[in-house]
């Protein structure tokens, strides 16, 4: 497993490709089912875990480009200032851009915490009851109460659901504790991070907004209709009224990437239309769903990688056929023809054979 621009190229054009499909679908969609929405969210996890992880794998079988790769990552590596080359300018900005989208993401849990210090510790009896029947697993979740309209989790190791100063009756608080206490359970929390994190690093790619909204569009979904899974079309109609009057209260708050909430208005009418009619995937989305889910993986099982040929008159014994190629001061790795990685300076090996650009054979250093 190593690090190369072949992998890293061809993710990157499939999984803004997926993330388009995906976007595009949810965007048509207006009734969601259970399984639909867990599929689409294990997509959506698959796809950013690839852009995660653009390596090659052992078992990824790559396809050889002789001409436009070899041309291309040349040009970038090339110095057109001092030891300055495209790619190195490149990574600078992008190095730039991603601790500018840091620092913005500590800062808004920095104000997360000041906001905190606002909340008081729920201590209404009634309150705690209800928690405690609808807490079942005995989740480490903290309850606060305070000024704000709608009902939240938010914390990643110390999770708290923070609750509106408002006088809720015993099935309002059973429907929010049960939506809330889901996104712990499900792992939303750690999921939008791991996204967002993901969406910091290629701050640059307009395209990752089409993989970072439909994460809370999708987990929204599918929290809600696990906690209606076994409820009756009137109990379904009071966890929608439930929505509709939390979404109703709605108001900005500062949050970090690993928090949610009940009442954004963007995917209400997605969510009320999900809970009242019951689906099930149609022959068609199962097929549309199985070609998505084959082009989300592709990645992970074949890549497009630049192929340099062996200089004329290289032979090793080597069993991987490796050996280093010297170019204007530049030292470059090969397998089995392959550029695998540039090296820092001249290597200190006595294994592997080191060619000179223009050379029939090698020289052993």
């Amino acid at each position: 497993m190593y690090l190369n621009f072949g992998p890293f190229l061809t993710n990157f054009i499939i999984s803004n490709i997926a993330a388009i499909c995906i976007a595009y679908w949810i965007k048509k969609t207006y009734h969601f089912g259970l399984a639909f929405s867990r599929i689409l969210i294990a997509l959506i996890f698959i796809c950013t875990l690839r852009m995660f992880l653009p390596m090659d794998f052992f078992f990824t079988k790559s396809i050889h480009s002789t001409v436009v790769l070899p041309a291309l990552f040349d040009f970038v590596r090339k110095p057109f200032w001092k030891s300055f080359s495209i790619l190195r300018v490149l990574f600078i900005i992008w190095g730039a851009g991603a601790a500018w989208k840091t620092a913005a993401a500590l800062r808004d849990r920095y104000c997360l915490g000041k906001t905190l210090t606002l909340f008081t510790e729920v201590t209404d009896e009634r309150i705690l009851a209800v928690f405690q029947r609808v807490n079942h697993k005995k989740y480490p979740i903290r309850l606060m109460q305070g000024e704000i309209a709608s009902a939240k989790i938010v914390g990643l190791l110390r999770p708290v659901i923070l609750l509106p100063n408002q006088n809720f009756d015993e099935e309002e608080l059973t429907h929010i504790f049960s939506h809330e206490i889901g996104h712990y359970a499900h792992h939303d929390l750690w999921l939008k991070l791991f996204v967002h994190i993901t969406r910091i690093i290629y701050w640059w790619n307009p395209l990752m907004k089409y993989l970072s909204m439909p994460v809370h569009e999708m987990t929204e979904l599918r929290n809600d209709l696990s906690v209606v899974d076994d409820m009756d079309q009137k109990e379904r109609l009071e966890y929608a009224a439930c929505i509709v009057a939390m979404a109703e209260q709605a108001q900005p708050m500062p949050e970090p990437a690993y928090a949610f909430s009940m009442s954004e208005t963007d995917t209400l009418k997605k969510r009320i239309n999900s809970l009242v009619t019951r689906t099930h995937m149609q022959p068609k989305q199962m097929v549309a769903m199985l070609l998505l889910s084959l082009l989300v993986i592709s990645p992970f099982f074949v890549n497009v990688n630049a192929e340099y040929p062996i200089p004329q008159g290289v032979f090793t014994t080597q069993e991987d056929h490796m050996f280093i190629l010297h170019i204007n001061g530049h030292y470059y790795l090969f397998i089995n023809g392959i550029k695998a990685t540039e090296l820092d300076g001249q290597p200190d090996t006595e294994d592997i054979p080191i060619v000179e650009e223009g050379e029939g054979f090698y020289n052993e250093k």
